[in-house]
């Protein structure tokens, strides 16, 4: 017989959380196809002698390892091993419900007045004295750097020892190239009233807007003063040569390694089409006063109205034949079109790359609600409203899947582009403005209840396009 071994601890060994794995992509990036441009290059320049650099590599200080997201804690990390004559300008910290995917810029002055050192430091939050297990058990101490006259913080640094850091371990960022911010989401926090980190996004976001997020986080102590991120001061339009922007080449190339894709419902009955596609197919302009007098929309839009707002006067219909309304109705899939933006109806929700389905190389997966337009990351059931009434989006993985980049796609806009050889023409139906659908009214009866509903159940007007949204010029919500 061969010799019995017996292990015997007292200690109960902690899953791994998932912080302790590092998330990579599935399969390795492509070369993105080179052109006079500066994306991918490695650096941005914002202007005013500042250029900025992702960090790739961060020494972690110490983990919270209750309160926060999933009541899992956060981890707290330095960056380190910054590129030659570049400086940190802040912390970085993230819950630990998800894999380690960290983003923070690092700066480096090209003139002699667009970052310097700190005066002082002001310590906004000593874990140290909190009641939660933490490793190490000492905690940790965040501190926010004094900047001197004319400059402003626009991130943390965080030591293991209520010992001051050294002056030299962060640089302040010059006034004029700083934008407001604005607390996002939820790092951790410690009870509904007791300490908290969150990150931060620009105040002021869309296409013209400049605000650029460092990726540091900010604290409760600062909520009452102002919290600031890096401004985008330089770019140009139409400035190729130094445009961090992808080409029309690369764009492209992106599309084509991330392009989702998309699932639909077992019991699915309407597919996407294309905009040509569903206007080649017997669909109808109508004016208000000739109702009885539609007219057949172009392939490509030629005909709708240009420009304007919605005044009412315009909106486009299915074809009047029930058998040709049906088929426009259930669409043609052939001819359709990192975190990433999942629409859903008036809204919808960044999923960070970690909390997204991979199939076929780097290729993102979405579920399309049954029955809708709405995008989700899982399937399931969810409900637009409250989590008792309201309106129910289902989504499951049906036979039928949708790649994107195999079915064809285009770039309809890119301002970016304009006066450059690449500029892109803007079909017509990008700017018809009116409706492109009639009002539904859905019957609903007085309820017995005050319940609170989406607006949509009690009836709608017909959908506007793509240049009527919100997110067109401004941020996706």
């Amino acid at each position: 017989m061969g010799n019995c071994l017996t292990l015997s601890t007292d200690k109960t060994i902690e899953p791994a959380l998932p912080v302790e794995t590092t998330f990579t992509l599935p399969s390795p990036l492509p070369t993105w196809p080179s052109t006079a441009g500066r994306f991918a290059a490695g650096t941005i320049d914002l202007g005013g002698g500042l250029q900025v650099a992702q960090v790739a590599s961060f020494n972690k200080l110490w983990s919270i390892l209750e309160g926060g997201p999933d009541d899992l804690g956060a981890s707290f990390y330095e960056p380190s091993q910054l590129p030659p004559n570049f400086h940190a300008l802040g912390a970085y910290s993230q819950p630990n419900n998800s894999q380690f995917h960290p983003w923070l810029l690092a700066a480096k002055d090209t003139t002699t007045a667009a970052l310097n050192p700190p005066v002082d430091y002001t310590l906004v939050l000593s874990t140290a004295d909190l009641d939660v297990k933490q490793q190490p058990a000492t905690g940790g101490y965040i501190w926010l750097p004094v900047p001197p006259e004319g400059y402003k913080a626009v991130g943390h640094v965080i030591t293991t020892s209520p010992d001051k850091p050294s002056l030299d371990t962060i640089r302040c960022v010059r006034s004029d190239l700083t934008d407001q911010c604005e607390p996002d989401a939820s790092v951790w926090a410690a009870g509904p009233n007791g300490p908290n980190v969150f990150t931060v996004r620009p105040s002021n976001r869309g296409t013209q807007a400049a605000g650029v997020p460092v990726g540091s986080f900010a604290t409760a102590a600062q909520v009452s003063t102002t919290l600031v991120c890096l401004k985008n001061t330089s770019y140009p339009a139409g400035d190729v040569a130094s445009s961090p922007m992808p080409s029309l080449a690369q764009v492209d190339a992106i599309y084509r390694a991330y392009a989702p894709q998309i699932y639909f419902h077992p019991s699915e009955k309407y597919f996407p089409s294309s905009v040509n596609w569903y206007f080649s197919n017997g669909v109808d302009l109508y004016e208000k006063g000739k109702e009885t007098e539609p007219v057949p929309v172009e392939p490509n839009g030629s005909n709708l109205p240009q420009g304007g707002w919605n005044d009412g006067s315009y909106w486009l219909d299915l074809p009047r034949d029930e058998t040709e309304k049906e088929r426009v109705k259930k669409g043609h899939p052939e001819s359709a079109l990192r975190s990433v933006y999942f629409s859903q109806h008036s809204a919808g929700a960044w999923v960070g790359a970690p909390g997204v389905e991979f199939e076929d190389g780097n290729k993102t997966v979405a579920y399309s609600s049954l029955n809708g337009h709405a995008m989700y990351p899982r399937v399931g059931l969810v409900m637009q409203g409250n989590r008792v009434f309201g309106i129910r989006n289902d989504a499951a993985r049906g036979g039928k899947v949708m790649d994107t980049a195999a079915v064809g796609f285009g770039v309809v806009a890119a301002d970016y582009l304009a006066g450059t050889e690449e500029a892109v023409a803007e079909p017509p139906w990008v700017n018809y403005m009116r409706e492109w659908g009639p009002r539904i009214d859905y019957g609903v009866v007085k309820l017995p209840l005050p319940i609170s509903l989406p607006k949509e159940v009690y009836g709608e007007e017909g959908p506007t396009g793509p240049k009527s949204k919100g997110s067109w010029t401004g941020d996706e919500r």
